[in-house]
């Protein structure tokens, strides 16, 4: 992800914490998504 973002030239006017957090909190989202999806062949 951070290397096709420096391919498209983009970048965030926000502050550094903020888009950690921000960042923690899609990868939590789609992680989520993904074991509640049963992708991941383990029973929960």
């Amino acid at each position: 992800m951070i290397e096709r973002c420096k391919e498209l030239d983009l970048c965030v006017s926000r502050s550094e914490e903020k888009i950690k957090l921000e960042a923690t909190d899609l990868v939590t989202v789609q992680t989520m998504n993904y074991l509640h999806g049963g992708h991941h062949g383990l029973v929960l």
